[in-house]
């Protein structure tokens, strides 16, 4: 349990418009992959459990996530958190701590006793025509069960399990095109502040308000935290919070090259508190990124899956040679926006194509624990 006086502080930096600036940070370990990588998915037809293969939409150019940007009240705890995490008190987990209690484990440990189990609920939204057993965009039992395997593989690196309570098929052309979304989650949704939703619509696309054209194809978006929820809040209030993900993404699904579940997963780290890795898309040095600190500062977005090392958009940023932090050698000259190196093109919250992920950082995992206990845990 944080302190009172801890929940307070975090509370009020909540409501203040304005980031704190962090102090110095202590290097941390940069990145994670998989100690076991998550098994490919099976083509259809090697699963006599799923249809026949789907036909195949052409290859996107890029991830399209509807995420809207971090409201001004979570920039600032976002920051403090940033700021708090790695002088390891206060009940906030650091990287460091998360790396030698929770990263050293074998997988099968991380899995076996989670930091964090989380009440998930899914809702399958067709449109009359995917909603036919045999059509093309039809989601059979089993890719609900290969998604929700996915996601608890790609989670258990994080010592983060989901307990599956309720699954829901529904039919209405107007909801699986997004048009909808609030009759829909009004309809839909199950659980408290802490029970995770994902409603995965057969013809998912863009409002216009998500910085695409109204009407494109949108893999998915998702609900950041938000202040002031408790378990006394009215459930009307968050009554919208949860992921949208177009069905087409799940294992065996239309989506060509995001069509192994990993966009659930992506849009389920901003549910847990995370942004992109390029965040605010810039190498400026005042840039907070996406406010975790072994994530390397990152301008562009990745596109597909590059060679792995190849790809730098900031390669005159990050700590300074030699800086690490300690006392007597000031603040990073290169202000908080992290580590220098190449692109993280393997990190889930790039926008890289799903055989390209592959796992999370020492702080997202911190941060999302921490996000967990001081956002959702409870409420």
């Amino acid at each position: 349990m944080l302190s009172p006086t801890v929940a307070l502080t975090i509370l009020l930096l909540l409501i203040l418009p304005n980031a704190l600036a962090a102090p110095p940070f202590p290097p941390l370990i940069k990145y994670f992959p998989l100690a076991t990588p998550i098994p490919p998915t099976s083509p259809p037809s090697e699963d006599p459990a799923l249809p026949a293969p789907q036909p195949q939409q052409p290859l996107l150019n890029a991830r399209t996530c509807g995420t809207s940007n971090p409201s001004n009240n979570l920039r600032s705890a976002l920051a403090q958190l940033r700021a708090e995490e790695p002088l390891d008190n206060n009940n906030l987990w650091s990287a460091r701590t998360f790396s030698a209690r929770i990263l050293s484990q074998p997988l099968h440990k991380r899995a076996a006793t989670p930091l964090v189990t989380i009440p998930l609920y899914l809702h399958i939204v067709d449109t009359p025509a995917a909603a036919t057993p045999g059509s093309p965009s039809y989601i059979s039992d089993a890719q609900v069960e290969q998604q929700v395997a996915y996601l608890r593989s790609a989670y258990a690196l994080l010592s983060i399990a989901f307990d599956l309570r309720n699954t829901t098929r529904t039919t209405n052309a107007t909801w699986a095109g997004n048009g909808d979304d609030l009759a829909m989650k009004r309809a839909l949704r199950q659980g408290a502040y802490d029970s995770l939703n994902v409603y995965f619509q057969s013809n998912l696309k863009s409002n216009g308000d998500d910085g695409l054209p109204a009407g494109a194809t949108l893999l998915g978006l998702c609900t950041l935290p938000v202040t002031g929820v408790s378990a006394v809040t009215a459930p009307a209030r968050y009554v919208r919070d949860g992921c949208n993900v177009l069905s087409g993404t799940m294992p065996g699904g239309r989506m060509n090259g995001y069509n192994l579940g990993a966009t659930a997963a992506h849009e389920m780290g901003h549910w847990l508190g995370l942004l992109h890795t390029f965040e605010d898309e810039t190498c400026d040095a005042a840039s907070w990124g996406d406010y975790v600190a072994d994530t390397p500062q990152q301008a562009v977005p990745t596109e597909g899956c590059p060679a792995r090392g190849s790809q730098d958009s900031c390669p005159n940023s990050g700590v300074a040679e030699g800086w690490s932090g300690l006392p007597g050698q000031g603040p990073n000259p290169y202000g908080p926006q992290g580590y220098s190196g190449v692109d993280n093109t393997r990190n889930y919250m790039d926008y890289s194509s799903d055989v390209c992920y592959e796992g999370w950082t020492a702080g997202q995992g911190a941060r999302v624990v921490n996000a967990w206990k001081l956002w959702r845990e409870g409420r």
